[in-house]
């Protein structure tokens, strides 16, 4: 069996920071490239994935395991409209106030209770975090061949 060089090039697709490309060594058949773990950033817009077409669907993400059977593989940023968590801190900023989750202990609510329900607040949204991360984790698909039609 004669060994095949394959290339997977990551196109931030409109964003920046896209991974370096990938070079790997396959059969005459077929090649298995793992995500890299990199996240492209793009101002108000949040990351989802990778996709084989420039306006597809996130199919591919970090860590995940894939195998291609075309020599020249790109993959794209696919990018939903959203608030980032830099724009949040930044509306903070400009506010003079706080972000949400953030405990700012002072001498006038210090006793009031005022802590403390600050606190459970942080503390449901590290739940509600929580519980999407698991849900997004469950909804992972396992490793697929990615045919030459699908290209």
């Amino acid at each position: 069996m004669n060994s095949v060089s394959y290339t997977l090039v990551y196109d931030a697709n409109g964003g920046e920071g896209a991974p370096s490309s990938a070079l790997k060594n396959g059969n005459e058949n077929y090649a298995i490239f793992r995500a890299d773990d990199g996240t492209p950033n793009r101002d108000g817009f949040v990351f989802l994935g990778w996709s084989l077409k420039p306006d597809g669907d996130a199919e591919i993400h970090g860590g995940d395991l894939f195998t291609v059977t075309s020599q020249n593989v790109t993959l794209y940023a696919v990018w939903a409209e959203g608030v980032t968590e830099e724009a949040v801190t930044a509306e903070a900023d400009e506010e003079n106030t706080e972000p949400l989750g953030v405990v700012v202990a002072s001498k006038e609510s210090a006793g009031t209770g005022v802590n403390s329900a600050i606190v459970g607040l942080g503390l449901l949204s590290v739940a509600i975090v929580a519980g999407v991360v698991v849900l997004l984790m469950i909804g992972r698909k396992s490793p697929r061949i990615i045919s030459k039609e699908e290209m």
